[in-house]
Parts: structure tokens; C-alpha cells; sequence
């Protein structure tokens, strides 16, 4: 796959001689780096910079973007929700008491917010941050505990991981669980697939240190591990119905994690065995890059996601 990009200043390079040459669907990878947002076309590899210092997550229209802003979290022990447009321009602002986590996603229908959320405790600390899903209008409609990682569905329905090792299926209200899988292991960043039949996680068992991502059927059945490398590989992302994953390797989880930027590939999940990322295109792994001009010259480099990329439909 060649993808490529635009400089640093936003302006977008020449793409006169762009090819794609697998055909994974057409959209959009969306992520946070250090200093802002990033929109990568993948299919062209052009990509627009949003200067904004949030991780944003896109409904699954695309139509809306949410994010939490913790400027006021150790000012008024508050903090926001957010919600943008796709030029990066805000529409809404909630505020929540108390301290929220991780990465809001809203519900297929937009009505519904899942979302880590931790109490405060005796007004001076918090507690562990616990699953919550919100209204629009911040009421509670219910709260999961020892949750890891969820997803919505495209019927409005919900999955999510545990951090005892099970896989659950939820009601949109997070009740009527019912158990899909047990697995051996830590697990964490649950996805969905568009069409519903699919899931995608992150597992790290205790016999592998790094974190690896594998696949199974929506029952629970035909689980197996996808990636492998010499680092973690997590966050996966389905690309539509093309049975393509975006998925970040690299990724840092302690102080002392892995030096230099996570990359971004793109990972058949049909591949019949195990797929090794590297640094080079294979027939089931690509790496996302993008054209970069500020030196000047035309050469391709990688793409540096310091948050999960998300994909939206173009």
C-alpha cells in the first residue's frame, strides 16, 4: 500500500503519482499524536492536521466527534465532554463532576456515552474509574464494574472484557449480560466489526510479555492470535466490512515502554496464520505512512499515533 501525506503545516503534498495497491476500503484513520489530531485519508494517504490537544473518538457516522477536555480537572475536579465537528470545530460542551477516563464512544444512535468514570471519594481522592454509560444530558444509566475495555455494536447492543479474562455481551443498557468467551489472559481494547459478527482485542498472556491481537467470531468461536512482533500490538480498529484491522505496534504501557513513535499498520485478519509486523509491507500487514515535505524532498514516513486510531467511512 503506499500512502501518503501532507506536511507539518497542513498543506497537502502532490498527489499525482498516489497508487493503492490493496484495495481495504475507503476512509479515514484518525489519531492523536503528540501536539495534535491527525486525519489520514487511506486510501490517498493525504492527511489534514486539527490543532487540537484531545483524543477524539468519531461516532460511527462520522458525523460527530467526542473527546474529553480535562482543563478544569484539578481546578474545579471536573471534566468535560466535548463534541466536534470533522474540521475540528466544537458544537457541545458537558460537564461531568468527578473524573472521566480513557476513550468516550457514543452509542450508533449518538443518545448513549460509555465511558470510564471514577467518584470522588472522602472530596479528596478517587476511586477506581468504573464503566459508565451516560445520557446526552449526563444522567447515569448504569455503571459495570471491572470492566477493561467495550465496544458498541452496530444493533446498539454492547460487548466488553473483564479484567478477570470473560467477554460479554450487553443489552444497550449494559444489562441482560451474557457471557461470550472466557480467555486465558489479560485482556483490553475490545472492537467490534462493522457488520457485527466479528471481534478484535488486545490479549497478553502469561507465557508472551507483550501484548498481541487476536480475533474471534461474535460466539466466541474460532478464536486465534493475529499479530506477533517484537513489541506490543494493540488498539485494533475494523476498517468497515473489508476485514482489514488498523492496528498500533509499539505501544508504551509503563514509564519505562518502548523509545520512539508506535506504528500504524493495516492487518488482514483473514490471514490464514500468525502475521509478523515489521517495518516493510507484506501480502496481510501494511504500514500506514504518509508524504512528508518539510525537508524539502518527497519520501515517505511512518505515521506516529500516541492515541488508538479510530476509522470512519469516507
Amino acid at each position: 500500500v503506499l500512502l501518503t501525506g501532507c506536511n507539518s503545516g497542513g498543506g497537502q503534498g502532490d498527489q499525482n503519482n498516489v497508487v493503492l495497491r490493496s484495495p481495504v476500503g475507503i476512509g479515514y484513520a484518525v489519531y492523536s499524536t503528540a501536539t495534535e489530531v491527525r486525519v489520514v485519508t487511506l486510501a490517498t494517504g493525504v492527511s489534514k492536521i486539527l490543532e487540537l490537544n484531545y483524543t477524539v473518538w468519531p461516532s460511527q457516522d462520522g458525523q460527530e466527534w467526542l473527546a474529553i477536555d480535562t482543563t478544569n480537572r484539578y481546578r474545579n475536579r471536573e471534566d468535560d465532554f466535548i463534541w466536534l465537528d470533522q474540521n475540528g470545530s466544537r458544537t457541545n460542551r458537558l460537564t461531568i463532576r468527578k473524573s472521566l477516563h480513557g476513550i468516550p464512544k457514543l452509542s450508533p444512535s449518538k443518545q448513549t456515552i460509555g465511558v470510564f468514570w471514577a467518584d470522588e471519594d472522602s472530596g479528596e481522592s478517587y476511586t477506581r474509574p468504573t464503566f459508565t454509560l451516560f445520557d446526552r444530558q449526563a444522567n447515569i444509566i448504569n455503571r459495570i464494574d471491572g470492566v477493561s475495555s467495550f465496544d458498541w455494536l452496530s444493533d446498539g447492543n454492547l460487548v466488553y472484557t473483564t479484567k478477570t479474562g470473560d467477554v460479554f455481551w450487553a443489552n444497550m443498557s449494559g444489562s441482560g449480560r451474557r457471557l461470550i468467551k472466557q480467555v486465558a489472559g489479560e485482556m483490553q481494547d475490545i472492537a467490534a466489526s462493522r457488520d457485527g459478527k466479528r471481534l478484535a482485542l488486545s490479549v497478553r498472556r502469561q507465557q508472551d510479555p507483550e501484548w498481541r491481537v487476536w480475533t474471534m467470531d461474535i460466539d466466541g468461536n474460532n478464536l486465534r492470535q493475529l499479530t506477533t512482533s517484537r513489541a506490543n500490538e494493540m488498539d485494533p480498529v475494523w476498517m468497515g466490512n473489508t476485514g482489514w484491522l488498523l492496528v498500533r505496534q509499539g505501544v508504551r504501557t509503563s514509564a519505562l515502554g518502548y523509545a520512539g513513535c508506535p506504528r500504524l499498520h493495516m492487518v488482514n485478519s483473514n490471514a490464514p496464520n500468525v502475521v509478523e509486523l515489521a517495518s516493510d509491507d507484506s501480502e496481510h500487514a501494511r504500514v500506514v505512512k504518509y508524504r512528508d515535505l518539510d525537508s524539502g524532498r518527497d519520501y515517505f514516513t511512518d505515521v506516529c499515533p500516541f492515541s488508538p486510531a479510530s476509522w470512519i467511512q469516507e
